[in-house]
């Protein structure tokens, strides 16, 4: 038997988060999802959200997994341990975690560019060659 998928998804609060989760939770349905928020509230806001969105997301609550990091530090902000597994699991990489302001001044951007620059390298480090799927508000409300 072959072990079930593992995806990570790169921020799992806010808009489109949960509802990304519950597309993942219910396509997937043997698949770990890893849950990498920056609030320490992440677990508790995408299990609130969740539960506005769909109550069969909650009957597979055993399949996620939450971490606090910072995406924008070497190794995504994970200690080794969990970045050797992290390395080592992960299938595929959802990356919604970009900044939907533009207004902003572009160097702002500079530390969410790091973290884009942070995932490709646990690509590469990755016998599994995860795939990234890059997600934002903004990609998916404008043209």
């Amino acid at each position: 038997m072959t072990e079930p998928k593992t995806i990570a998804v790169l921020g799992t609060t806010g808009f489109l988060g949960p509802y990304i989760t519950a597309s993942l939770l219910q396509k997937h349905s043997h698949a770990k999802i890893l849950c990498l928020n920056r609030s320490k509230d992440g677990e508790q806001r995408t299990i609130s959200a969740l539960q506005r969105i769909s109550s069969n997301s909650l009957n597979s609550r055993n399949r996620l997994h939450f971490t606090t990091t910072d995406i924008t530090q070497p190794n995504l902000g994970l200690s080794d341990t969990q970045y050797k597994h992290f390395t080592s699991e992960v299938e595929e990489i959802v990356f919604n975690a970009w900044n939907a302001n533009w207004d902003i001044p572009l160097a702002k951007f500079e530390p969410l560019l790091n973290a884009v620059r942070n995932v490709i390298n646990a690509c590469t480090a990755s016998p599994k060659n995860p795939r990234i799927t890059f997600v934002s508000t903004n990609c998916a409300i404008m043209n």
